[in-house]
């Protein structure tokens, strides 16, 4: 299978590009409505993530995410040239027997990632970010 790949700005507004591209992908390859879903709520938390807080300046930077179809699951993989962060280290939120209003804000999206994620791999090669996530699929 192909791979596809998308390149985005790091711009809030590119994330409308990404869910038409992803429609695009769940169609060309068949995805459940779920595994649509579950997939786009990965990659907006990512992407978000890396938009608001990747970057120190107001300079255009390129994030690069690379799908692949393998059997029955799905390998995404995100390039960034921000600011190193491993997702696998970073802590998960402490959201056992708390109200919404006693959370701390924050660490949710990584927690949706990890939690909707069946494999997540990091590396950081050439000043970039490499975060590459396996999700399986019904389809």
């Amino acid at each position: 299978m192909e791979k596809i790949r998308l390149h985005l700005k790091n711009d809030i507004g590119d994330l409308g590009k990404m869910i038409k591209e992803l429609d695009r992908i769940s169609n060309l390859w068949g995805l459940s409505m779920k595994d649509t879903m579950n997939i786009n709520l990965l990659l907006e938390e990512i992407v978000t993530n890396i938009v608001f807080y990747a970057y120190d300046d107001e300079k255009d930077h390129s994030i690069v995410l690379s799908f692949e179809k393998i059997g029955n699951q799905i390998r995404i993989e995100v390039k960034d040239d921000g600011k190193p962060f491993n997702i696998l280290e970073a802590r998960e939120p402490d959201i056992e027997g708390k109200s919404l209003n006693e959370r701390k804000i924050g660490g949710l999206g990584i927690h949706f990632v990890r939690h909707f994620s069946d494999e997540i791999h990091y590396d950081r090669k050439n000043d970039e970010n490499i975060l590459t996530i396996i999700k399986l699929i019904q389809s």
